[in-house]
């Protein structure tokens, strides 16, 4: 399991690889926190040979506000690993309050993945590039049970 903690995004530190144009053309950039189960998916990343809980996320902000907006994540997750504090943006010109994304985005999700909450963030904010500390646990089941 991973979860991460960020740096609000309010200095002028680094952005990677964020499209600068898609910060300027867009007024908001929002900030998920998401937990999941990864047992079915290829990882966080979105993969040629299998779903990915990017994709699925992905697909629900499109549903959502009409928009193909890339989710950019605080650290990557391989097959099968779960998370509980995935922290992920998206940068969108949506108007739906921000207290409505979280349940919005939750019904175009499926049952795996959850968004534990969703808060606006200062436009140079990177979920990759603004994390300052990531924690794992590992967890390795030598039976049926854990």
């Amino acid at each position: 399991m991973s979860e991460s903690l960020i740096n609000s995004g309010d200095d002028d530190g680094d952005i990677g690889d964020v499209d600068e144009a898609e910060i300027v053309a867009s007024s908001r950039n929002i900030m998920l926190t998401i937990g999941y189960d990864g047992t079915q998916y290829r990882g966080w990343q979105v993969q040629p040979n299998g779903l990915s809980v990017q994709e699925c996320v992905e697909t629900a902000v499109a549903r959502l506000t009409g928009e193909q907006r890339r989710v950019y994540c605080a650290g990557r997750t391989d097959a099968g690993v779960h998370a509980i504090g995935q922290v992920a943006n998206f940068h969108t010109n949506c108007a739906i309050p921000i207290q409505n994304v979280r349940r919005g985005l939750q019904c175009f999700l499926p049952e795996d993945i959850t968004i534990i909450s969703t808060s606006e963030v200062a436009p140079k904010f990177h979920a990759t590039y603004s994390a300052v500390r990531k924690r794992y646990r590992y967890v390795i089941c030598d039976s049926d049970v854990c």
